[in-house]
């Protein structure tokens, strides 16, 4: 099994931010965004199917309970955009019309939904493929994840992780928790930085035997400030490795079946694009269906 997640979520946020702010010429609505969704799928699916026997798009759909443990979680990220809030109105009659099948759990983020799928796939031996740039999944990295940021068109393995962490990707969430993450809500520990953050966890090897070790640590691996830190926010620094561990353990009710790439059928596809009026898409999906 060569299972592809497209993380749909991150992708259109990106895609809004990354393309012209377009809009269809018949009634003014935004489709910069969609438009930038719909080459994404199109580039997908016109990959040879040898390379993947099963697609699915993940979309978030709340927050794995992590609003629960700390109230700050995401909290201060700027409102969506209303003229982003209208595209993802579209984005279910995209996946519909190009046939890739979305996965949403309520109560759940898509990175979880993700780090599951991918999970299941590999305990049944099969590899998992995510089409993402989103630093936070590095951690899924493995001899049977991988990850395809479409954006910069480059491959994330092992290598890859450990070039951007200095650490292996089961460690990734540990530097995370002690560098904390401004836009996401996780507090961290003050003051440790980056080159700090991995310099721990390289010599300790987790959060907690950093923490453990907080009196003992000295430079270059910690300063005098970064050892009281380490000590008056490990409450923290715990809660962090929480919010930033990503959860393998969704309740997901799906059959792989549900997932399989199936003969493509290009009408759907085409009058999709030609509603929303994207001339070139609607040529280039001619001329692949003639």
């Amino acid at each position: 099994m060569n299972l592809h997640l497209l993380d749909g979520s991150a992708y259109i946020h990106r895609a809004f931010h990354a393309w012209p702010r377009l809009t269809r010429k018949s009634d003014g609505l935004p489709v910069g965004a969609i438009l930038g969704f719909c080459e994404f799928l199109w580039y997908v699916i016109r990959k040879p199917t040898s390379e993947r026997t099963h697609l699915a798009v993940v979309m978030d759909a709340g927050h794995s309970g992590r609003k629960e443990l700390y109230r700050d979680y995401k909290a201060h990220r700027s409102p969506r955009d209303p003229d982003l809030a209208k595209q993802f109105d579209h984005i279910d009659d995209a996946c519909a019309a190009f046939g890739v099948p979305i996965v949403r759990v309520s109560g759940f983020e898509a990175d979880d939904v993700m780090a599951t799928l991918a999970t299941m796939c590999s305990a049944l031996g099969g590899k998992t493929y995510i089409h993402s740039g989103d630093k936070d999944l590095m951690q899924l990295v493995s001899d049977s994840v991988s990850l395809f940021d479409p954006m910069k068109k480059v491959h994330i393995g092992h290598d890859e992780v450990m070039a951007k962490w200095g650490v292996p990707p089961n460690l990734v969430p540990h530097v995370q928790a002690l560098l904390g993450d401004a836009v996401d809500g996780i507090p961290g520990v003050p003051k440790c930085g980056d080159k700090g953050a991995r310099a721990l966890i390289q010599q300790h090897g987790s959060l907690e035997a950093v923490l453990a070790a907080a009196h003992a640590i000295s430079q270059p691996c910690g300063t005098p400030l970064q050892r009281k830190n380490l000590v008056l926010y490990a409450a923290d620094a715990r809660l962090s490795l929480q919010l930033a561990t990503l959860r393998r353990d969704v309740p997901l009710d799906i059959n792989f079946d549900s997932l399989l790439t199936v003969e493509r059928d290009y009408r759907p596809i085409f009058d999709f694009c030609e509603a929303m009026e994207f001339e070139d898409l609607v040529n280039r999906v001619s001329q692949q269906a003639a």
